[in-house]
């Protein structure tokens, strides 16, 4: 039987934190699909300039930066500048003036933009993989009532703070 709860999400969660915070470059590079990225910077940065921290850029050195255990901008820049060599791109300067710049002109309407994006893709998601009327344990449709109830002993003093309305 699946279980849907949270806690059954928890340690897949967990290893998915642990590999992007152990990873080099720009982890978060391969969570958003470039569609994804595109159309967020396109609807919140019109007429942003091509340099060496575009938003996108910016936005991913910034998140990785958050989850990181050193959260220096020069370990920023360093990751930047590994995801820049793995693509085959010239490294850029490893001064952190650039980047700190290209973090304080970023909208923070774009990540916003991408966590909205992000979780109406999830529920419909969701919404598809998880239909009650499909669900059966050991071949019998499953229905969930709540039939939990709290008793108390009909005390005198649970009769003072508690009372009961008469009926009429």
């Amino acid at each position: 039987m699946k279980v849907y709860g949270l806690s059954a999400r928890l340690p897949q969660l967990s290893n998915a934190v642990s590999a992007i915070k152990s990873s080099d470059g720009l982890p978060f590079r391969d969570v958003f699909s470039g569609e994804q990225i595109s159309a967020a910077i396109a609807k919140t940065v019109p007429g942003y300039r091509n340099r060496a921290f575009p938003p996108d850029v910016t936005l991913f050195a910034f998140m990785q930066q958050a989850l990181s255990s050193d959260k220096s901008l020069q370990e920023a820049v360093y990751r930047v500048n590994t995801d820049r060599i793995a693509a085959g791109k010239e490294p850029v300067s490893t001064n952190t003036a650039s980047y700190s710049d290209a973090r304080h002109t970023l909208p923070i309407a774009l990540p916003h933009e991408l966590f909205y994006t992000t979780a109406y893709q999830l529920e419909a998601v969701a919404k598809e993989a998880f239909q009650p009327e499909k669900i059966y344990f050991k071949g019998r449709k499953l229905k969930v009532m709540d039939g939990s109830s709290v008793l108390m002993s009909d005390t005198v003093d649970n009769q003072q703070e508690f009372p009961q309305i008469a009926r009429v």
